[in-house]
């Protein structure tokens, strides 16, 4: 995602927002496949490597979407909420996860 962030010059910056967001949701999906059907790490390694790429490219954009959005008096609030937002997703996740995981299998989980 580093890497993807800080390279300009790949052609990536010029894909839409809803093109990225599908490119990182399939990846994942393949992911996820792979995690419970076929268990092959070089196709892991391969789906989670394209879902990180486009992710290295939403966050710019989406920045770049609230600042031209947002009124200038309310900026600084509409971002702090944004990544308020972003920082309970990540826990809660987890939590949805690992409560699957512990009530059924890790293979339910990963296809939930």
């Amino acid at each position: 995602m580093t890497i993807s962030t800080l390279w300009m010059g790949d052609g990536g910056q010029k894909l839409s927002l809803p093109t990225l967001i599908f490119i990182t949701t399939s990846a994942l999906t393949i992911f996820a496949s792979t995690f419970v059907y076929w268990k092959n790490p070089v196709l892991m390694l391969a789906s989670i490597i394209l879902a990180a790429y486009p992710l290295g490219k939403i966050n710019p954009q989406l920045h770049s979407e609230i600042f031209v959005q947002a009124d200038t008096q309310h900026l600084s609030s509409t971002i702090a909420i944004f990544k308020t937002l972003l920082l309970i997703g990540a826990p809660l996740g987890n939590t949805l996860f690992l409560t699957i995981v512990n009530l059924l299998s890790p293979t339910k989980s990963w296809l939930f």
